[in-house]
């Protein structure tokens, strides 16, 4: 035993990240930005994506290699650490300046890559985007997911064509990214019910996790 360095015990979460062949870089991608009433000098919020095409989660704690940045103002509180196998969304509110989140990560090779996405003011607006030519959003002819009528008045249906899924594969966020609580999830004939009823007008998110993997649309309620 040596005596010239001393060890503490730290309580807290190991994380290992997976590394060597078969290791897939995480992917970052902004979905889209919103204007919303000015809060604390935010006049805007960006809906970032990320994809983990990993079995395990990957660590990656803000800094040089999990970055938001900008000249403006911006919240970083939701920015993720803790890359989910599948992946996850997140949002930011910020003055409408460029910001940018760059994400390093190892690839099969051992080598770590990195990529970046950016939003600002000019960035593609939520609403428009919804026109449904995303490779992510609903009706997309080469996922084996149909969310719709999008938008709704109320309930949304979800097929998956030949996956079965339950309730507890659905999370439900608010254009804040913050998860809501809906409060029916009926299966009937194979096919998931979503009653958004009692939810306010406006955009939403719709996480589906099939196995591994995992899915974002983005639905209007009217």
């Amino acid at each position: 035993r040596s005596t010239n360095y001393t060890i503490i015990a730290i309580n807290g979460t190991l994380y290992v990240n997976p590394f060597g062949p078969g290791t897939k870089h995480i992917i970052p991608k902004l979905l889209c930005v919103d204007e919303i009433p000015p809060t604390s000098g935010y006049t805007y919020i960006a809906y970032f994506k990320y994809t983990n095409n990993n079995n395990a989660p990957v660590y990656i704690p803000k800094g040089e290699d999990n970055e938001l940045s900008s000249i403006g103002l911006f919240d970083n509180s939701n920015q993720p650490e803790l890359f989910l196998s599948g992946g996850d969304i997140f949002s930011v509110m910020f003055d409408g300046a460029d910001l940018t989140w760059t994400v390093a990560s190892y690839n099969h090779k051992g080598q770590k890559t990195s990529e970046g996405q950016t939003a600002n003011s000019s960035s593609n607006n939520c609403n428009k985007s919804l026109q449904i030519e995303d490779t992510e959003l609903a009706s997309n002819e080469n996922t084996e997911i149909r969310i719709y009528p999008n938008p709704t008045s109320g309930k949304l249906y979800v097929n998956t064509i030949s996956e079965i899924i339950t309730s507890k594969d659905i999370t439900v966020y608010d254009m804040i990214g913050n998860p809501i609580t809906i409060g029916t999830i009926n299966i009937t004939n194979g096919k998931l019910e979503i009653d958004l009823s009692g939810e306010k007008s406006g955009m939403y998110f719709i996480k589906i996790r099939i196995k591994e993997n995992v899915e974002v649309f983005r639905v209007i309620k009217q």
